[in-house]
């Protein structure tokens, strides 16, 4: 695989924060790669991959550190299967703030992507609409407090199970 230009310039700010091994069609094919980006303190970033069949896919790239947020961060990753439905990737990001009169508590944000195999060729579709307003959500005070349903994993495919 071929580093891009932006990939090397970056090489200093960005550093592989988590890797996983995933099997989605079948044992151990795919790894999952989470690199967190500190460009200054007010940019920071978390960008994923997925890596399958020798291909790296991109995912998606979380900015951090908006007002007095502290960084965002990768939580967690699944898979999400279903017999007649193709696999579904979940991430599932956070971002603390703190200090009052801001926002405080714990911010998630959640991206879905349809994993599609047609032929020789794998590919991702983002279906995070599919949530509505529900991809993202605070978990603290703004004002009154708020309580975000998607903090982990497991509700989130609970979700799926009845919607998807």
């Amino acid at each position: 695989m071929k580093t891009t230009y932006a990939e090397t310039t970056l090489e200093n700010f960005c550093k592989v924060d988590q890797t996983y091994k995933l099997s989605i069609f079948g044992n151990n094919d795919a790894k999952f790669i989470s690199k967190n980006c500190d460009l200054s303190p007010d940019n920071q970033y978390v960008e994923s991959f997925l890596i399958l069949k020798n291909k790296k896919m991109y995912i998606n790239k979380i900015n951090g550190r908006v007002g007095n947020g502290g960084g965002a961060e990768l939580i967690a990753v699944s898979l999400y299967k279903k017999n007649s439905k193709n696999p579904v990737l979940i991430t599932l990001y956070s971002e603390t703030y703190c200090c009052y009169p801001q926002p405080s508590g714990k911010l998630y944000t959640i991206d879905l992507n349809e994993i599609k195999k047609e032929n020789n060729s794998v590919t991702l579709k983002s279906i995070t609409d599919i949530l509505g307003d529900n991809n993202s959500g605070l978990e603290g005070v703004s004002d009154d407090y708020m309580h975000f349903k998607f903090k982990d994993i497991a509700s989130i495919k609970k979700w799926l199970d009845k919607n998807y």
